[in-house]
């Protein structure tokens, strides 16, 4: 499920997608060497005043952007 919401001076985008087998990220995210994956996020929102936050949330893997509008 993705949600955009424009609340004010913000704006957010969360993603829920469900866990794979093993409790994991689903299957199809990066594998390692294939870029700076949400590391790389997170330092190019923090240059506009952003922020990302990702991990397990009940059965799901849950990212969650929010910038300024």
């Amino acid at each position: 499920m993705i949600t955009l919401a424009f609340e004010g001076e913000r704006v957010s985008l969360d993603v829920h997608n469900p866990l794979g087998a093993r409790g994991e990220a689903p299957s199809g995210t990066a594998q390692r060497g294939d870029g700076f994956g949400l590391v790389g996020m997170r330092e190019r929102l923090a240059l506009i005043g952003g922020t990302l936050t990702a991990g397990r949330s009940e059965e799901e893997w849950q990212v969650t952007v929010e910038v300024p509008a």
